[in-house]
């Protein structure tokens, strides 16, 4: 399960180490089993014989490779193997990495590697080159409380967390989190050495994964995307399980599960049909998000349908949109245009995309003087702050967009609020 994992994203590579870690750890301490006793015959305890020792730190690391390396990687491997080689011939795939890479960082060792390696793992190698040449410092956008920046901030991964889930699962995790302190705190209780044993043999090994996971993607330069630490989440769950199991009598922490299982999918079911399934109760939904964070996930153009069918009605005038994405065929069917620069008197409604229109006032704000934040600054700042100084009015169009509409052209500028 791992190895496909692996095969389908690189986010799951740092746990090989972890795991690989762990296993030598298990290993080495696993102790063979004392040979069985003679029938019908009393030992007493000092006669019983001790305990084989366990493999030594070498024998637990070949055999950590052999049961937990290899079966992972190898289906890594063979997946990319087998999807590469059977849909792209290697001149294709020579020429893709070139263009690729043609302007980044690594061009030299994605070529070298594209052009020696067997496709799948050359495919697998490039992809990787292309995660660290597209996140040194200033080559993403992140944004975090109202700023943008080049690098990350320590503190986003948590919070989109904290937004990004659901409440009920975002509640649980500090109840168990408050549970543990709870036990590590009480003295002098009757059974505390079991109960933390106990306590230790269930969450601690899930919970210093997780939150290893958590802890290196909060070093990282690239804050886009709450799904690069989803990994982390299921960890972090099984952890909290094991200390419900613990705290709470069993049918007790039975029923206090079933109710966060079922308040997170009576949660997540009043999302259904939006382009965003996050922003929980204790963020306000997608508008509350936005104040907080946001990145590319916000506007991906899926909503682009809705936008033109809206276009169709006619009551909007001349209409122009201001996305990431663009479909020309539907636009043209629609009679939407697709606009870079703000022509007075060409359009009369305007659909912005929430992302840029949250973004671009941060990255004037910021310092970053990399081609591509000097371009935008210079470009999208001043292009989003001239809508905004024509607008009559400022109305949200589901999560994505914002429904602008201008004053005629030769009118005097009239307030958006």
């Amino acid at each position: 399960v791992y190895g496909l994992a692996l095969a389908a994203k690189y986010s799951a590579l740092p746990f090989l180490g972890v795991f690989l870690a762990a296993a030598v750890v298990r290993l080495h301490g696993t102790r063979a089993p004392a040979p069985a006793l003679a029938p019908r015959r009393k030992w007493k305890r000092h006669d019983a014989p001790p305990p084989a020792p366990g493999p030594s730190w070498g024998a637990a690391v070949r055999r950590a490779l052999v049961l937990v390396g290899v079966p992972a990687v190898a289906p890594a491997i063979l997946v990319q193997q087998v999807v590469v080689a059977s849909t792209t011939p290697r001149g294709a795939f020579l020429d893709g990495v070139e263009r690729k890479f043609a302007t980044y960082r690594y061009h030299d060792e994605a070529v070298k590697a594209a052009s020696s390696l067997p496709r799948g793992l050359a495919a697998y190698a490039a992809g990787l080159l292309w995660v660290r040449a597209s996140s040194v410092p200033g080559a993403r956008i992140n944004y975090f409380l109202g700023e943008a920046a080049g690098t990350g901030w320590f503190f986003y991964f948590p919070v989109a967390l904290a937004l990004k889930l659901t409440t009920a699962v975002v509640l649980g995790l500090i109840a168990a989190a408050v549970l543990a302190a709870v036990l590590l705190a009480r003295r002098g209780a009757e059974g505390r050495r079991r109960r933390l044993r106990l306590l230790a043999a269930r969450s601690l090994l899930p919970a210093f994964l997780g939150a290893a996971y958590l802890g290196a993607a909060m070093l990282s330069n690239v804050n886009i995307g709450v799904r690069h630490v989803a990994p982390s989440v299921p960890l972090l769950l099984v952890a909290a399980a094991g200390v419900l199991r613990t705290a709470v009598p069993r049918r007790t922490g039975a029923v206090v599960a079933v109710a966060v299982v079922v308040f997170a999918a009576f949660e997540a079911g009043a999302y259904l049909g939006r382009e965003i399934p996050f922003g929980n109760l204790l963020a306000g939904g997608p508008p509350g998000v936005r104040k907080v964070l946001s990145d590319s996930n916000v506007d991906w153009g899926e909503r682009l349908g809705a936008v033109f069918e809206r276009a169709r009605k006619g009551d909007l005038g001349r209409v122009g949109v201001v996305s990431l994405f663009w479909d020309a065929q539907a636009a043209k069917s629609a009679g939407a245009v697709w606009v870079a620069e703000l022509v007075p008197g060409t359009v009369d409604t305007l659909f912005v995309s929430t992302f840029l229109w949250d973004i671009a006032p941060a990255i004037g704000r910021s310092r970053e003087n990399s081609p591509k934040w000097t371009y935008f600054r210079e470009t999208l700042t001043p292009f989003l702050r001239k809508i905004e100084e024509e607008a009559v009015s400022v109305e949200p169009f589901l999560d994505e967009y914002l429904l602008i509409r201008l004053r005629p052209h030769g009118s005097p500028a009239a307030p958006t609020r």
